[in-house]
């Protein structure tokens, strides 16, 4: 779990860009899926969907 904020800045810092924003039932906005790459020391460059195995399709 992370600390909690030190300031307003820092919470700004912290918020995620929706996926989707829906209002009175209707879709009125969808923002592209993030593509992340991790750069570490060491290890090839990879990209990284952050989503679970369980999570994938066609998993139990």
């Amino acid at each position: 779990m992370r600390p909690p904020a030190t300031d307003r800045i820092d919470i700004l810092r912290r918020q995620v860009r929706p996926r989707y924003v829906v209002a009175h039932g209707h879709l009125v906005a969808e923002n592209p899926v993030a593509e992340t790459t991790l750069h570490w020391p060491g290890e090839e460059t990879r990209t990284v969907d952050f989503l679970r195995d369980t999570d994938r399709p066609g998993q139990p």
